[in-house]
């Protein structure tokens, strides 16, 4: 029998809330200029009013999810600034239902041990 209080329930059902919101996001093309002034291509949520209302259910910002969606950062070398790489649409999609895949995967795992 799984003893969760009050208190984890209602917070298990905002991250729940906003897992099956964050499956609803799609993302359109955007052209990023680097620091280097070069151009690359990316994403961007296309509507960011509802990852807005996603971020709420998660607690973090919005831009915060949306860059955490549609970016990658690599730091090859402590000594220097993290390399940022921008996801186009497809990658972002899919990153999106990776994350929420081991989002709902955890909280499994939590109740079961629970």
């Amino acid at each position: 029998v799984a003893r969760i209080g009050t208190a984890q329930q209602a917070v298990l059902w905002q991250i729940l809330a906003g897992l099956l919101k964050l499956g609803n996001v799609t993302f359109d093309n955007k052209e990023y200029v680097t620091g280097a002034g070069s151009k690359q291509n990316g994403s961007w949520p296309s509507d960011m009013t509802l990852v807005s209302e996603i971020a709420s259910h998660l607690g973090m910002s919005a831009d915060d999810l949306a860059t955490g969606l549609t970016t990658v950062q690599i730091q090859p070398n402590k000594s220097k600034p993290p390399i940022t790489s921008y996801k186009p649409p497809k990658t972002a999609s899919n990153f999106r239902g990776a994350l929420i895949r081991d989002i709902y995967n955890k909280i499994f795992d939590f109740i079961v041990q629970t």
